[in-house]
C-alpha cells in the first residue's frame, strides 16, 4: 500500500469516527435534505475578532521595458501598486511617458544628471525627498536602477 492510499484510509477513518455520534437514532445532518444543523445567516462583515474583511492586495503590475530604462523603472517602482505608488495621488502617473513629462515639467528629469536621483534635490524619499509621503522603506533595487538610468543619460526610454 502506498503512502497516499494509507493517508486516505486514515482520513476516512477519522471522518467516520467524527460522524459516528451523529449516526444512530438521531436524524443525520443534511440541512434541507434531512437532519438538522446550525443555521448560519448573513453577517455584518465582521470577523470573530471584530475586524472587517480586507481583500488581498492585487499582485504588483508587470514592468515593461529593459532594466535600467525609464519604462522599466516606472513599471517596477512608480506606477500605482508599486513601492512609489505615485499614480494613487498624481494623475500624470498613468503611463511612463505621462510620468516622465510631468517630472520634466517640474525639472526633475530632462537634464544630465537628472535631479530626480540627486540627494538634496530629488522629490523621491529614497534620495532624501518627501515622495511618497509617510514611512518609506529602504529600496536598494530602486536606488540602484534609478542611479544607473541617470548615469546612462536619464532618457525617456
Amino acid at each position: 500500500m502506498n503512502s497516499v492510499h494509507a493517508r486516505r484510509l486514515r482520513f476516512a477513518a477519522l471522518v467516520a469516527a467524527a460522524l459516528a455520534p451523529a449516526c444512530g437514532s438521531e436524524a443525520p445532518l443534511g440541512g434541507p435534505f434531512g437532519g438538522s444543523g446550525i443555521k448560519i445567516g448573513p453577517t455584518d462583515g465582521r470577523g470573530i475578532d471584530g475586524g472587517t474583511y480586507t481583500p488581498p492586495m492585487p499582485p504588483p503590475p508587470v514592468a515593461g521595458g529593459e532594466p535600467n530604462t525609464w519604462t522599466h523603472i516606472f513599471g517596477s517602482y512608480l506606477q500605482t501598486g508599486t513601492p512609489g505608488n505615485c499614480g494613487e495621488c498624481h494623475a500624470e502617473f498613468k503611463s511612463s511617458t505621462g510620468a516622465y513629462n510631468y517630472l520634466r515639467d517640474l525639472e526633475y528629469v530632462g537634464t544630465t544628471p537628472p535631479p530626480l536621483t540627486d540627494i538634496g534635490q530629488s522629490c523621491l524619499a529614497w534620495f532624501g525627498g518627501t515622495m511618497p509621503p509617510g514611512v518609506v522603506p529602504k529600496n536598494d533595487a530602486l536606488v540602484a536602477e534609478l542611479t544607473t538610468w541617470a548615469k546612462n543619460g536619464g532618457k525617456n526610454d
